[in-house]
């Protein structure tokens, strides 16, 4: 058995160790991107086909043939009533998933002080919104999860070694402009651009 306080933990030096690793692949030693999908850049390419065979995989399980494919597919399944018809074991299509995913990174423990500090989101953490956002910047990636993170004050999520890293909302930060907590600047989405700030 684990208190909330070891997953708490466990989540957030997972995530930093899972950025970390990405980023060190996708950057030279001067912190410029890679083209990942060049085979002479090895280990940026593995990430690149890591990334392509998952949608590859994902897109066929569902039946589809495309990720988004198969997000409209469960999209048309939502009722007039919007309720979403699913297996009962299917646990990705709650609707109330994304409330679920926040209360999981707190685990509903109160704030240990009020005290107010700002977001400092990890130089790597952005390469995590990579291919939800591959059309925005590095600097506008880290702009969204500093918009969409959690308050300061909770337990374990700040004043650690992993510092930063902790109160990153992932689940708010793909879901786009409708999770962010305070006003932002809307970045211009290039009419080439595959994906979609509504998804």
């Amino acid at each position: 058995m684990h208190s909330p306080l070891d997953v708490i933990g466990g989540r957030i030096e997972a995530t930093a160790i899972v950025a970390t690793n990405i980023y060190n692949v996708l950057h030279d030693a001067n912190g410029n991107r890679l083209d990942w999908s060049n085979p002479a850049n090895t280990a940026a390419y593995a990430v690149y086909q890591a990334y392509t065979q998952t949608q590859k995989y994902l897109g066929q399980s569902c039946g589809t043939g495309s990720v988004e494919k198969c997000i409209a597919k469960m999209e048309a399944k939502v009722n007039h009533d919007g309720r979403v018809e699913r297996d009962d074991d299917d646990r990705n299509l709650d609707p109330d998933n994304a409330r679920s995913y926040t209360h999981r990174m707190t685990y509903g423990l109160a704030l240990a002080n009020t005290t107010h500090s700002p977001e400092n989101v990890p130089v790597q953490a952005q390469v995590l919104l990579l291919t939800r956002f591959p059309y925005l910047t590095d600097e506008q990636r880290t702009e969204i999860l500093r918009d969409t993170a959690l308050p300061s004050g909770f337990a374990v999520l700040d004043g650690n070694t992993w510092d930063g890293w902790g109160r990153l909302n992932l689940y708010a930060a793909v879901s786009g402009q409708g999770s962010f907590f305070r006003a932002v600047r809307a970045a211009t989405m290039p009419s080439d651009a595959t994906g979609s700030w509504d998804r």
